[in-house]
């Protein structure tokens, strides 16, 4: 089960160097700091926005004082009181979602092209993860998922061989290639395709050959 974790707390903050002022409760002068009150919210305390804030100035001793105008201290250029990931917590989290995308992106974009090349140089080993039911005519199932093993390379083409059976999830094959039964040779039938290297192009840009282990 998936849950968001979010809410909002009212935070108060003192700020700026203690100033004498005459306090009415203490009635006598009392040393005064500047005060903002602020309300932030929060998804899981990393994307965080102030939605309200006021301004005083509080008596050292009783707690108590004026209310100021914002006008006061939101000074362009002024550093604010409001600690950076209070005020701007949303932009670090939105950035940081931008930053796994990219470097997702750059990921798939260099797996790609070390399937392509792989592609173009293949070697005998190699396991291909296809959907098989693109490779047929009349297939048994809307998707086939399962792999390919190169058995024997010649000069512009390979020979693979075909699996025994077949994943309806993309998850089942790509687990045969991670715990290494797509490697076994008893994965796999007698069962031999001829494929050319202009073929494993083309089944590469068509959406046959998913991926290459290598």
């Amino acid at each position: 089960m998936f849950f968001i974790s979010w809410g909002s707390r009212v935070i108060q903050r003192l700020f700026g160097a203690p100033e004498q002022h005459y306090c009415e409760i203490c009635k006598e002068d009392r040393a005064f700091r500047n005060m903002v009150t602020y309300k932030v919210f929060h998804i899981w305390w990393l994307f965080r926005w102030v939605a309200e804030k006021t301004y005083g100035r509080v008596c050292a001793v009783c707690g108590n004082g004026p209310r100021l105008a914002k006008a006061q201290f939101e000074v362009k250029g002024a550093p604010s009181p409001i600690p950076f990931m209070d005020r701007m917590g949303w932009s670090v989290g939105v950035g940081g979602i931008a930053a796994l995308g990219v470097m997702g992106f750059v990921a798939v974009s260099a797996d790609d092209k070390a399937d392509a090349a792989a592609l173009l140089r293949p070697v005998a080993g190699d396991v291909y993860e296809v959907d098989l039911a693109k490779m047929e005519k009349n297939p048994e199932a809307p998707v086939m998922y399962g792999s390919l093993l190169v058995a024997r390379v010649s000069a512009n083409a390979v020979e693979a061989r075909l699996p025994k059976s077949y994943f309806t999830a993309h998850r089942g094959m790509s687990d045969s290639v991670i715990d290494g039964r797509a490697k076994q040779s008893d994965f796999y039938s007698n069962d031999v395709i001829t494929l050319t290297i202009a073929d494993l192009q083309r089944m590469k840009k068509e959406g046959v050959i998913l991926d290459v282990t290598r």
